[in-house]
């Protein structure tokens, strides 16, 4: 079944670097409340004197927001930049859920120091009105914070989660993550939310997260959330879904864009400068792509054949020219 997000594995090694050094993952949109305004979470609980209180919610420190696993150093190389006890198959992995490949995932976005909240949202467009979706998103929850109040223990709101697909959404304090250890393979506080909604008419939806940390002992180690993949897919039988395979049998649709292709390849190749081999490669894929056409098309196999036979013209025109 295909992940409807994009990049909704994060696993992708493109994303933003912000003026503050944080990192916007590779097709998605995030938020982090100014310093001194009202969190998501306009409130929280705390202790005054050994008293139960509760505060206005401020947010006092940003989160740092970065990658973390498997990923390019300053020098380009690939290194794991966490334990080795939180990656792969390890007892504490925050490698959990599986990425649009179906393996476990590598890499995903850290976010730590606080009080401090995020939104993190993606809006998908083009969905099928009326069709049923499910949202399967993996959160992880770490705390090394020394509870504060009389019983020892955190206050229950000590940080707070919430996982949204369109209007419906599902809300976990820290006394409710703690009790979920959502992935068997890790000793960690995984948090595993499901969620379903419709498609609206508009055929439009929005996938969100809200990470709110009310109270954080940074000095301490912090408390810190952990994303995992969110995979976004149909659930009715009628849902579209894309092949497995290519269809091999062109139209005139398809046929329609290989001219618009030959036209878009003519013009990369009168600007050719030191790329010759991309376009080789480009040409490569035009010519097996119109193979296809031509084998599984009788009816369009006349345009087909001629199509092929101007890109391998193309093609051995630039050979020889380097030659």
């Amino acid at each position: 079944m295909t992940n409807l997000l994009f990049n909704g594995d994060l696993q992708s090694l493109n994303w933003f670097t912000l003026p503050d050094g944080n990192q916007r993952p590779d097709g998605w949109n995030i938020f982090f409340t100014p310093n001194g305004q009202l969190m998501h979470w306009p409130v929280k609980g705390g202790w005054s004197n050994g008293n139960r209180v509760v505060f206005d919610a401020i947010a006092e420190r940003q989160f740092e927001f970065v990658h973390k696993g498997f990923v390019p150093n300053d020098k380009g190389d690939f290194v794991w930049n966490l334990p080795p006890d939180e990656i792969g198959n390890a007892a504490n992995t925050f490698m959990v859920g599986v990425t649009d490949g179906g393996l476990i995932p590598v890499r995903g976005p850290k976010a730590f120091h606080g009080p401090s909240c995020l939104t993190l949202w993606q809006d998908v467009e083009g969905l099928t009105p009326g069709s049923r979706l499910r949202l399967t998103a993996y959160v992880t929850i770490k705390s090394t914070d020394v509870p504060h109040g009389p019983d020892g223990k955190f206050e229950a709101d000590h940080a707070r989660l919430r996982v949204a697909l369109g209007t419906v959404e599902e809300q976990r304090t820290y006394a409710e993550m703690i009790n979920h250890h959502d992935w068997p393979a890790s000793s960690q506080l995984v948090q595993e939310i499901i969620l379903e909604n419709t498609v609206p008419a508009n055929g439009k939806i929005t996938v969100a997260s809200n990470a709110q940390l009310n109270w954080s002992d940074d000095d301490k180690g912090g408390t810190m959330f952990f994303y995992g993949p969110f995979r976004l897919e149909y659930i009715d039988a009628g849902a579209p879904q894309p092949e497995p395979t290519p269809d091999p049998a062109p139209n005139t649709g398809e046929l329609a864009e290989l001219r618009a292709e030959l036209v878009q390849l003519k013009l990369r190749i009168d600007a050719l400068s030191g790329s010759l081999e991309t376009t080789l490669t480009m040409i490569e894929a035009q010519i097996a792509s119109a193979d296809v056409m031509e084998s599984n098309a009788d009816v369009m196999k006349t345009t087909a054949h001629t199509a092929r036979e101007k890109l391998i013209a193309i093609r051995d025109a630039l050979r020889g020219a380097s030659a």
